[in-house]
């Protein structure tokens, strides 16, 4: 009799621990998976590590007098240090609404030009300018935010009868183009790099403009530019230096596009 319960106890304890045994493993499986998630997320974070903020309200207010913008205005982007709006300049008429700006927005320069203006492009296409420092064309590293920012949104026709958005020659599409990495930036005769489709939300192709001078208001900017409804985007943002950076911080511009 006392054998049979010695048995009966010796054989609970070995299920008992053979079922430890195996939640141990679970656990660390399940831990495991956590783990390699949280590696995931944490490269993506070092990747795009530029944190984005929305536009403050007076250039969203700008921003949205055109039709065309609309769709675009809503991106996100790099912080910067937040700066008073200056006094009242001709032809600002959100104010005096816009008057005051909140201490947690970004200082950017915000302008829009609309396609055929005075000043403007002349062609049917409509620009988004928002800027904050500027270029040290010596020192592509000392060019990321948040020392520096410009962001440029255009819609309509980039291209038509009438001209182009751009002051550089589109490069054309290529079936083997270039890999993204670092050091474009440095090169100081360069034309414009056709980087190749990428889908960020949406289908466009990723261009980075020459320096400043043929490049125009765009030299050294990294553009991604797509067509959606009839119309024609780009989004573009002034490059830094490691270039893959510059790269994922407008990835995520363009993806938080809504």
């Amino acid at each position: 009799m006392w054998i049979r319960l010695l048995a009966a106890a010796i054989s609970l304890a070995c299920i008992l621990a053979v079922a430890a045994g195996c939640k141990g493993k679970d656990d660390a499986s399940q831990a495991t998976k956590r783990e390699g998630r949280q590696v995931r997320e944490g490269s993506h974070s070092v990747r795009a590590s530029i944190q984005l903020v929305p536009l403050p309200r007076d250039a969203v207010v700008e921003c949205r007098k055109s039709a065309r913008m609309r769709p675009v205005c809503g991106v996100l982007v790099p912080s910067v240090p937040h700066e008073p709006l200056p006094g009242p300049r001709p032809g600002a008429s959100c104010r005096p609404a816009c008057e005051q700006r909140a201490a947690n927005e970004p200082g950017y320069d915000a302008s829009l030009c609309r396609g055929g203006a005075r000043g403007c492009f002349g062609i049917p296409v409509d620009s988004f300018n928002a800027q904050y420092g500027g270029e040290d064309p010596a020192n592509p590293t000392r060019n990321r935010p948040p020392r520096m920012a410009h962001v440029v949104a255009f819609a309509g026709r980039l291209d038509s009868d009438r001209g182009s958005a751009f002051s550089f020659r589109w490069p054309p599409e290529r079936s083997q183009p270039p890999p993204l990495g670092n050091g474009f930036l440095r090169e100081k005769e360069r034309v414009a790099i056709y980087f190749g489709h990428r889908i960020w939300g949406r289908r466009g192709e990723l261009v980075l403009a020459p320096p400043y001078g043929p490049g125009g208001q765009m030299g050294n900017h990294l553009i991604f530019r797509w067509r959606a409804n009839g119309a024609d985007y780009a989004i573009s943002l002034h490059g830094w230096e490691p270039l893959k950076e510059t790269a994922a911080t407008l990835r995520a511009m363009v993806e938080s596009i809504r």
